[in-house]
Parts: C-alpha cells; sequence; structure tokens
C-alpha cells in the first residue's frame, strides 16, 4: 500500500514539475509578457465566419497573427508615445459593407480595432522602427501555431508535429 502512495505521489509531482514548462493549450502566444487567449483567437474567427469574410477551413493561423501584431502595436504605441483616436480609426474603417458586416457580430468591433490599430501605429512610427521594436519583443507562441520568425513578424510551419512522409525513391 506504501509502494502504491508513494508511486502515485511521484507521478503527481511528475506530471505538476512537467506542467509548469509546458505551453499553455489556452494561450496561443505571450508578448512581452502579454497573453493572447485560445478564446480571443476563437471570438473574433466566428465573427469573421458569421460575417462572411473568411472560408471557415485555416482562418484561425491568420486571426492569431491579427491579434500578436495587435498586441505589439499596442506595445510599439505605448512606447514610442503614438496616441490613435477614434476618429482615426473610424476613418480607416470607413463604410465597407465588409466592416459593417463584421460590426454585427460578437467580436467583431474587437477584431477591426485591432487590424486598423495595428497599421495606423505602422503608419506613424514607420516600417523601420514598427519592425526593430516588434523584433525585439518576446515572443512565446503555442506551437499548434507554428514558430514566430522575428524576422519576417510571420508564423511559420504548419504547426503540427507530424512529418509528411519522403516518398519512395
Amino acid at each position: 500500500m506504501k509502494k502504491a502512495v508513494r508511486t502515485l505521489a511521484v507521478a503527481a509531482a511528475s506530471v505538476l514539475a512537467l506542467s509548469g514548462c509546458a505551453e499553455s493549450p489556452a494561450r496561443v502566444a505571450t508578448i512581452d509578457g502579454t497573453p493572447i487567449l485560445e478564446s480571443s483567437v476563437e471570438r473574433a474567427n466566428q465573427a469573421l465566419i458569421k460575417a462572411g469574410a473568411v472560408d471557415p477551413e485555416g482562418a484561425r493561423r491568420d486571426v492569431a497573427l491579427v491579434l500578436i501584431r495587435a498586441a505589439m502595436s499596442e506595445k510599439i504605441a505605448a512606447k514610442r508615445g503614438v496616441v490613435i483616436t477614434a476618429a482615426e480609426r473610424e476613418a480607416q474603417v470607413g463604410s465597407s459593407p465588409a466592416a459593417e458586416a463584421l460590426k454585427q457580430q460578437p467580436g467583431g468591433p474587437e477584431l477591426i480595432r485591432d487590424i486598423v490599430t495595428a497599421g495606423l501605429v505602422l503608419d506613424k512610427v514607420g516600417t523601420d522602427t514598427y519592425v526593430a521594436d516588434a523584433a525585439a519583443m518576446n515572443v512565446d507562441l503555442n506551437p499548434r501555431y507554428g514558430a514566430w520568425n522575428p524576422t519576417s513578424l510571420e508564423l511559420v510551419g504548419s504547426g503540427s508535429l507530424s512529418k509528411l512522409a519522403e516518398p519512395n525513391a
């Protein structure tokens, strides 16, 4: 009996120790300490799908990238003292039918805000400054989304741990 209890205790301690090293499945990424949650990606993805703006297959990575860049843009804006006004955001969105449809969906207004803010910050600080500031950020990406390329500010790889079989020669 004591051996079973000890084995169970060792197993539990091992799971706890290993889980501290693993990326939380609820996190898509962490940018300089700011988490981007899977629930945020799902909400934005569903808004796009319901607005008819994307094909339901494969849009999650694109949405994750938008949210990562939005978080980076917020940090760059804060660092550089850039202020984005509601009027500037509205001017960027305009009255496009796609934007209007997206605004009607839960999560849609937030996604529009993120997309527009990223573009406005880029415009205000310039490409070189934006890329340099973003590349200097610590990005911890959940492997399900691939890997982060700090040079191109893109997600690379499939995020799959599987490898395609090599064709026989």
